[in-house]
């Protein structure tokens, strides 16, 4: 979680992510942490899961660009 995060961060400095995506996105996966930490594994990543498919659905609305380290990041994580 802490390279999702660090992805999204990344992107956040270049400047080319909707601070409003991004934010949501750090808490989200600050809660799928915290889940678990608690042995809330399935939890855990479901809640992940969700923030994965929410930046899927920014990047077609143009909310999170198309490249730079999160499009690479989604580009090698996949939502079953």
């Amino acid at each position: 979680m802490r390279m999702f995060d660090d992805a999204i961060r990344s992107q956040e400095a270049i400047g080319d992510i909707d601070p409003r995506v991004a934010a949501k996105a750090h808490e989200k996966i600050r809660k799928a942490a915290r889940k678990y930490e608690e042995g809330h594994q399935n939890a855990a990543r479901d809640q992940v899961a969700g923030v994965l498919r929410d930046l899927v659905k920014a990047a077609e609305k143009g909310d999170v660009p198309s490249s730079g380290p999160l499009a690479d990041f989604l580009g090698a994580w996949r939502v079953r």
